[in-house]
């Protein structure tokens, strides 16, 4: 037999369609227990076999289909077959209809998966700490310790030592560790460790109090296996309190629980970090402690600044407190707690920066923070130092702490407002996966999907941040929400005691972003003249406002450039000057161009 009648001999007796049909329905059987055995609990093995069994039987199928045929008399050899009365041709029919039913059950199938099974969105994804569904053995999530002092004020000491912990453990390679701002959301309510651990997708849970009494302090810590609530370990610490001691049971507990996981998980060998002590006075240490909290949400950032200062009175070579310093004066101004020269503040900055650094050369947040003042110079006009620059210490922070949220943020609004937003996509994910709570990564990721075309998608994730108390209304995205038809939530936005509430042309300015192509300068203007002479007003969320409309002789919140609502924005003299005086456009020359702009001759260009 030549090759041509083989291959008419296959296809007589159907070993084409055979192997076509085995192979569609063997890639639905995989897909079904691949979908189906995460929730019903099956060993992780199953999915695996399958895959191995259903491959393994495909030779045979092949070998069968050539070998034997269907006959009204049953299954017979094929070579014993008389061919002028085979009924392959009735099979082959079967087996077409086979094939396109099989066909259209994985149609239908993937459909189910893509849209009822499947995620819908990145707010669901980071709603729930930003993890996969995939729980691993070596997670855990440290809440906040209960402070059960006499008094009930030294909620900033327990939150302070768990924080700590938390630090230590988040720096083991292997092991997964919710972040703060997830963990601490629990902080006050009344939900079991079983809840806790489901909506953190952790495997176990560190809980325990601090008792602070006179000079005396007990804490007391346990792991508890989440699923079944087991104590898996527990000890209580009652010490002298000082320096020493406090940062001594720190390195305790967070060894003990390292060494816990790694018993647990066979081939799981993790060594802890330790905690380092970080001064020797005990009330630096505490006012450090009361001014953290501000500081990470960005809150009476004028009190943490106090603390700070007292705190480095007492111990001048306290690097902690002052990096945490040098970051505040970058958020003075742009938070509101401060009256200071802008250039006032970068100068403190920078000092209280370098002087981290020469107390500790690897200090992560003060390399960020120096980027920071870089950045905001340049959107001062203020060349000194470049974007570039800015960048660059960004990723110097990111190589010694790649957890430095603060970093992360501070870079992907560079890149956002360098037009560069699909780069500061990556950057407010990256942010959100770390921590999925941190209110200003939130904020930005909104915006961000709002320039790169995503409105429907960037309402979604506006809407879950209400849902989750994680963003301000005075700073949504004005144009995005007129775009969707949001009339209420812009609205509602625009009467924020700190916009225009009291300011009777609201329905104009919904219908002004309705058709925003159109001359708005008047309804700009009369914004402004309503606002004169008005304290507690929020100047960026205005200007958000205002360069909408028309209206560019206001300081610049550049935030929103690339935005559709600023089209007519980047057709004008006072964006190619913005662009110009703040080095975004030697940014560019010495880089690359976004996709929006574009190099005209060697000294301009031209943005849609």
């Amino acid at each position: 037999m030549n090759f041509k009648g083989f291959l008419n001999e296959l296809k007589r007796r159907n070993v084409f369609r055979v192997a076509t049909a085995y192979a569609i329905a063997g890639w639905l059987i995989i897909q079904i227990v691949s979908t189906i055995a995460p929730q019903l609990g099956f060993p992780e093995w199953i999915p695996s076999f399958i895959t191995v069994l259903v491959l393994s039987c495909f030779p045979i199928a092949i070998i069968v289909a050539w070998a034997f045929e269907l006959t009204p008399d049953g299954i017979k050899k094929s070579a014993e077959v008389d061919i002028t009365k085979s009924v392959t041709a009735a099979t082959s029919k079967k087996l077409n209809g086979l094939i396109i039913g099989t066909l259209s059950l994985l149609v239908i199938f993937l459909l189910f998966e893509r849209f009822l099974i499947a995620p819908d969105s990145f707010a669901e994804e980071f709603a729930t700490s930003g993890v996969s569904n995939q729980i691993s053995e070596a997670s855990v999530a440290v809440l906040p310790f209960v402070d059960l002092s006499p008094e009930g004020d030294q909620e900033y000491f327990s939150d302070g030592i768990s924080e700590e912990i938390l630090n230590v453990l988040v720096k083991v390679n292997d092991l997964e560790v919710a972040s703060r701002t997830s963990s601490f959301q629990f902080k006050g309510r009344e939900l079991g460790i079983p809840e806790i651990a489901e909506e953190l997708k952790v495997k176990h849970v560190l809980e325990g109090s601090v008792r602070k009494s006179g000079n005396t302090v007990r804490v007391t810590a346990q792991l508890i296996e989440a699923k079944t609530d087991k104590h898996l370990w527990s000890e209580t610490y009652d010490r002298p309190l000082t320096t020493d001691n406090i940062f001594d049971i720190q390195d305790e507990i967070s060894k003990a629980i390292v060494g816990e996981m790694g018993s647990l998980i066979g081939s799981f060998e993790i060594e802890s970090p330790g905690v380092t002590k970080t001064t020797d006075n005990l009330d630096a240490y505490e006012l450090y402690l009361k001014a953290r909290p501000y500081f990470l949400d960005r809150s009476r950032l004028d009190e943490a600044n106090e603390l700070l200062v007292r705190a480095i009175e007492l111990d001048p070579e306290y690097a902690d407190a002052w990096e945490m310093r040098a970051a505040i004066q970058s958020l003075l101004n742009s938070y509101g707690y401060s009256d200071l020269d802008l250039d006032v503040l970068h100068e403190k900055g920078l000092e209280y920066a370098n002087r981290t650094l020469e107390l500790n050369p690897n200090s992560s947040l003060a390399t960020a923070t120096i980027g920071n003042i870089y950045f905001d110079r340049t959107q001062r006009n203020n060349l000194e130092n470049t974007i570039e620059d800015a960048i660059q210490h960004y990723d110097k922070a990111l190589e010694l702490d790649p957890r430095n949220a603060s970093a992360i943020l501070w870079k992907g609004i560079a890149l956002l407002v360098t037009g560069k937003t699909g780069l500061a996509e990556e950057s407010f994910e990256l942010c959100l996966q770390l921590e999925p709570r941190y209110a200003p990564c939130y904020e930005n990721y909104i915006v961000v999907q709002s320039l790169n075309g995503n409105d429907e998608e960037a309402l979604e994730i506006h809407n879950e941040g209400l849902n989750q108390g994680l963003i301000k209304v005075k700073y949504s995205n004005f144009g995005m929400l007129a775009r969707m038809g949001q009339e209420m939530a812009f609205k509602s936005a625009t009467n924020d005691p700190d916009l225009l509430l009291g300011w009777n042309r609201h329905d104009e300015l919904w219908q002004a972003f309705q058709n925003i192509d159109n001359d708005h300068t008047e309804l700009g203007r009369d914004v402004l003249n309503f606002i004169e002479g008005k304290s507690g007003i929020d100047e960026g969320a205005i200007s958000m406002l205002v360069y909408s409309l028309g209206v560019y002789d206001v300081p610049i919140f550049p935030f929103l450039i690339w935005d559709p609502s600023y089209s007519k924005f980047r057709q004008t003299k006072q964006f190619k000057e913005y662009i110009t005086k703040s080095g975004i456009f030697d940014y560019w020359k010495n880089n690359s161009f976004p996709d929006r702009c574009k190099p005209v001759g060697m000294n301009d260009f031209e943005c849609s």
